[in-house]
């Protein structure tokens, strides 16, 4: 019997996760997005402080309806919560494979470009202030994902040719980082996750 995945794709608002799920998720398993079910309740005002706290609910209970199965499955997050974090450890205690996924810039001013381009394209909107605030505690919190998951991807997705990747972790040991670490990335993620000998993981983890 297969190990059941946990696929976490996370990072700020406009730092490109929706497009790296789409190409590498979407279709082969289920992807519980915040976003999405807004649009399903309502397109019209799926902007709507009511109807996102309304997808927000349905998606925490979406994650551990499909958590309780045993089914593989992905979340999109900014991980800017403990919620995030909290489903992560619970996956890993059920038997779970937690994989991270973290997608970052350093140049919050890019962020909102993006989120403003997408808006006028038709995307969802996320107000400003919040893109701001998410961001700082998205930083925070990628070096506790990255305890915890099994195996991480951290990217960075500032250049027009598409992402670049910075960092890899397997089964606690590193595989790869880049030589060149963005200044973002070495105050996110703890020295010790940037260094090629084994971390043992908290038995609470």
């Amino acid at each position: 019997m297969s190990v059941p995945k946990l696929w976490v794709v996370a990072g700020p608002n406009g730092a490109g996760k929706t497009t790296l799920t789409r190409l590498h998720l979407t279709g082969h398993l289920p992807v519980v997005n915040s976003d999405d079910i807004a649009e399903q309740l309502d397109i019209e005002n799926r902007n709507s402080a009511q109807v996102q706290m309304r997808a927000g609910r349905l998606a925490l209970l979406a994650r551990d309806k499909l958590l309780a199965s045993g089914r593989s499955f992905a979340i999109e997050t900014t991980l800017s919560g403990n919620s995030e974090l909290d489903l992560m450890r619970r996956a890993r205690l059920a038997g779970y494979q937690v994989i991270l996924a973290f997608v970052g810039v350093d140049d919050v001013g890019l962020l909102i470009a993006r989120v403003k381009s997408r808006v006028a394209d038709g995307g969802h909107a996320v107000p400003l202030d919040a893109i701001a605030r998410r961001y700082g505690r998205s930083m925070d919190n990628l070096g506790f994902a990255l305890q915890i998951a099994d195996r991480a991807w951290v990217f960075e997705n500032k250049r027009k040719r598409g992402r670049r990747t910075l960092l890899i972790r397997e089964a606690d040991r590193l595989k790869y980082v880049s030589k060149s670490l963005p200044m973002w990335a070495r105050q996110a993620i703890p020295t010790a996750l940037r260094k090629r000998d084994r971390l043992h993981k908290k038995k609470s983890m």
